[in-house]
């Protein structure tokens, strides 16, 4: 017995002996310290003018320049012919940006930086430009271009994380809770409901056009919300009534397809127009176009209320056209 704890009595003391010379090394030194840093300090996503972002591999959507006159004004894409992005999304990047630190450094070698893909030839790279701080006098700030503040390659390292190198580093971190952002401009569209309003808040709507066949109007009474009737004064059940709502509702672009002068609505060739009254008075209008193109049907949307010509999902377009035509002459 006292054999057998001999050797184990050995081992356990071998092992001490090599915990304490680590402790011992990492106490004085042995291991150098780095401060947990932001990998680009004094960065502020509140100053950001100009959101850069290029892809060498998507051949198909290479780039997306999203931009604002200054801070505080609206984000618009350059690739989206000027249309609004999403300040959500905008604002969740930037924040990310920021909170990126030199915590989990993988790699310090020039060599190992093709292993993560963030070689210029392959990584989507990341340019954030921010306008002039104020002058602390409270001067205006001098006119100059706006100069860059974040410049990056970034490619996937998981599913919640990417790996992260600074332009003309060799050093790659990796960055937990980060995604490669994407350089599809319609993905930063700030997407939304085209009839952004709820069954409660409408008055009338009427349909009309080749589209359903002639025209339709949907009346909801003033005497009981919740109760509906035609151009004709016919009753329209709650069902039929809330399916067209609902389904109006429902219209989101899925893509833009151009910019249209406001002058110009609704445009010639209409196969549907739709104006909804709101009851404090409001009106919109919809102007819907059908075409083919390369043996598909698209339809395109526009409002009266701005200038996109936005194209929307066929068959949530189709359940709208057979609500309405179910709705009574």
């Amino acid at each position: 017995m006292g054999a057998t704890l001999l050797p184990l009595n050995r081992w356990l003391l071998l092992v001490a002996v090599a915990l304490g010379a680590a402790l011992a090394a990492l106490e004085g030194g042995g291991i150098e310290e780095r401060p947990v840093e932001p990998l680009f300090p004094g960065f502020d996503g509140a100053r950001a003018v100009a959101v850069e972002l290029s892809s060498p591999v998507d051949e198909a959507h290479p780039a997306v320049t999203i931009r604002r006159a200054e801070a505080g004004e609206p984000w618009l894409i350059e690739q989206l012919f000027g249309a609004a992005a999403s300040p959500v999304l905008l604002d969740l990047f930037l924040s990310r940006v920021g909170a990126m630190t030199n915590l989990d450094l993988v790699s310090e070698d020039p060599d190992r930086i093709g292993e993560y893909e963030l070689g210029e030839d392959v990584a989507t790279r990341v340019v954030v430009r921010g306008a002039s701080p104020a002058p602390e006098d409270g001067a205006p700030p001098p006119v100059a271009a706006p100069a860059a503040m974040v410049d990056f390659y970034v490619a996937t390292a998981s599913p919640t994380a990417a790996f992260v190198r600074r332009a003309g580093e060799a050093q790659v971190f990796r960055i937990p809770r980060l995604r490669v952002p994407p350089t599809r401009p319609f993905t930063w569209f700030g997407r939304a409901s085209l009839v952004p309003f709820e069954s409660v808040q409408l008055r009338r709507v009427a349909a009309s056009g080749g589209a359903i066949g002639g025209e339709r109007v949907l009346v909801q009474t003033v005497e009981r919300f919740g109760s509906f009737k035609s151009g004709s004064g016919a009753e329209i059940s709650s069902q039929r009534a809330l399916d067209v709502l609902q389904r109006l509702r429902a219209l989101f672009p899925v893509a833009v397809d151009g910019v249209r002068e406001a002058a110009d609505f609704p445009g010639d060739g209409a196969s549907l127009q739709i104006t909804i009254e709101q009851v404090t008075g409001g009106k919109l209008e919809l102007a819907l176009h059908e075409e083919e193109r390369d043996g598909d049907t698209r339809w395109l949307v526009r409002r009266s209320t701005d200038r996109l010509v936005l194209e929307c999902d066929p068959t949530v377009t189709g359940g709208l056209l057979e609500a309405l035509r179910a709705l009574p002459e």
